[in-house]
Protein backbone atom coordinates (compact mmCIF):
# COMPACT_ATOMS: atom_id res chain seq x y z
CA UNK A 1 0.00 0.00 0.00
CA UNK A 2 2.50 2.30 0.66
CA UNK A 3 4.21 2.11 -2.80
CA UNK A 4 1.42 2.74 -4.50
CA UNK A 5 0.64 5.68 -2.05
CA UNK A 6 3.88 7.01 -3.00
CA UNK A 7 3.34 6.57 -6.99
CA UNK A 8 0.20 8.32 -6.75
CA UNK A 9 1.94 10.96 -5.07
CA UNK A 10 4.62 11.51 -7.82
CA UNK A 11 1.50 12.73 -10.40
CA UNK A 12 -1.11 14.41 -7.43
CA UNK A 13 1.64 15.40 -4.91
CA UNK A 14 1.43 14.80 -1.10
CA UNK A 15 -0.41 17.39 0.96
CA UNK A 16 0.56 16.29 3.98
CA UNK A 17 4.59 15.94 3.59
CA UNK A 18 3.78 19.33 1.31
CA UNK A 19 5.29 17.78 -2.09
CA UNK A 20 3.69 18.57 -5.45
CA UNK A 21 3.74 16.41 -8.09
CA UNK A 22 6.73 15.37 -9.82
CA UNK A 23 4.77 13.87 -13.13
CA UNK A 24 1.85 15.35 -15.17
CA UNK A 25 -1.33 13.98 -15.00
CA UNK A 26 -2.09 12.54 -18.01
CA UNK A 27 1.35 10.49 -17.84
CA UNK A 28 -0.30 7.38 -17.38
CA UNK A 29 -1.97 7.41 -20.34
CA UNK A 30 1.37 8.22 -22.45
CA UNK A 31 1.83 6.17 -25.30
CA UNK A 32 5.26 5.30 -26.66
CA UNK A 33 5.20 8.83 -29.01
CA UNK A 34 4.38 10.64 -26.27
CA UNK A 35 7.26 9.56 -24.09
CA UNK A 36 9.91 9.70 -26.89
CA UNK A 37 8.49 13.59 -27.58
CA UNK A 38 8.59 14.30 -23.56
CA UNK A 39 12.39 12.47 -23.60
CA UNK A 40 14.04 12.81 -26.98
CA UNK A 41 12.66 16.37 -27.99
CA UNK A 42 11.23 18.12 -25.08
CA UNK A 43 14.55 16.40 -22.81
CA UNK A 44 11.42 16.43 -20.19
CA UNK A 45 11.19 13.09 -18.46
CA UNK A 46 13.76 10.98 -17.04
CA UNK A 47 12.17 7.65 -17.02
CA UNK A 48 11.12 5.40 -19.82
CA UNK A 49 9.47 1.97 -19.89
CA UNK A 50 10.00 1.97 -23.64
CA UNK A 51 13.11 2.37 -24.19
CA UNK A 52 14.61 -0.12 -26.64
CA UNK A 53 13.18 2.13 -29.93
CA UNK A 54 14.08 5.06 -27.72
CA UNK A 55 17.21 4.78 -27.95
CA UNK A 56 17.73 5.30 -32.10
CA UNK A 57 14.71 8.17 -31.24
CA UNK A 58 16.52 9.85 -29.46
CA UNK A 59 20.08 9.32 -31.39
CA UNK A 60 18.28 10.50 -34.70
CA UNK A 61 17.44 13.94 -32.74
CA UNK A 62 21.00 14.42 -31.50
CA UNK A 63 20.63 12.94 -27.59
CA UNK A 64 22.89 10.57 -28.86
CA UNK A 65 25.44 10.11 -25.73
CA UNK A 66 23.49 12.34 -23.30
CA UNK A 67 21.19 10.22 -21.94
CA UNK A 68 21.98 6.58 -20.19
CA UNK A 69 19.90 3.13 -19.75
CA UNK A 70 20.25 1.57 -16.39
CA UNK A 71 17.92 -1.19 -14.90
CA UNK A 72 15.40 0.25 -12.36
CA UNK A 73 16.72 0.76 -9.01
CA UNK A 74 16.00 -1.55 -6.16
CA UNK A 75 15.47 -1.63 -2.15
CA UNK A 76 19.18 -3.71 -1.93
CA UNK A 77 22.56 -2.90 -3.74
CA UNK A 78 22.26 -4.50 -7.60
CA UNK A 79 18.25 -5.95 -6.42
CA UNK A 80 16.87 -3.75 -9.23
CA UNK A 81 14.68 -5.49 -11.45
CA UNK A 82 13.54 -4.96 -15.42
CA UNK A 83 10.07 -4.23 -16.21
CA UNK A 84 7.46 -5.44 -18.61
CA UNK A 85 5.71 -3.15 -20.89
CA UNK A 86 2.16 -3.36 -21.62
CA UNK A 87 1.74 -6.01 -24.48
CA UNK A 88 2.43 -9.13 -22.53
CA UNK A 89 1.23 -11.76 -19.41
CA UNK A 90 3.74 -13.48 -17.03
CA UNK A 91 2.98 -15.39 -14.03
CA UNK A 92 5.69 -14.24 -10.73
CA UNK A 93 7.75 -17.36 -9.73
CA UNK A 94 6.62 -16.22 -6.71
CA UNK A 95 3.15 -15.93 -7.01
CA UNK A 96 0.97 -18.67 -4.51
CA UNK A 97 -0.99 -18.97 -7.70
CA UNK A 98 0.57 -19.95 -10.28
CA UNK A 99 -1.93 -22.16 -11.55
CA UNK A 100 -4.30 -20.00 -11.77
CA UNK A 101 -2.27 -17.51 -13.08
CA UNK A 102 -1.46 -19.47 -16.30
CA UNK A 103 -5.31 -20.31 -16.45
CA UNK A 104 -5.73 -16.74 -16.42
CA UNK A 105 -2.86 -15.68 -19.04
CA UNK A 106 -4.00 -18.71 -21.52
CA UNK A 107 -7.64 -17.24 -20.97
CA UNK A 108 -6.76 -13.87 -22.11
CA UNK A 109 -4.37 -14.79 -25.19
CA UNK A 110 -7.50 -16.71 -26.96
CA UNK A 111 -8.67 -14.80 -29.94
CA UNK A 112 -12.35 -14.73 -28.20
CA UNK A 113 -11.33 -13.39 -25.32
CA UNK A 114 -9.67 -10.75 -27.07
CA UNK A 115 -12.51 -9.81 -29.35
CA UNK A 116 -14.81 -9.51 -26.63
CA UNK A 117 -13.00 -7.32 -24.32
CA UNK A 118 -10.97 -5.59 -26.64
CA UNK A 119 -13.23 -4.75 -29.63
Amino acid sequence: REAIERMVSWVHGDDEKGLEGISPLNVVGYTETNIVERFCTERNAMFARYWPSMVASCNSVGMGGKFGVVRNAGLTRGGGHGTLGGWALGVSKFSQYKEQGMRFVELTATYDWQLEHFL
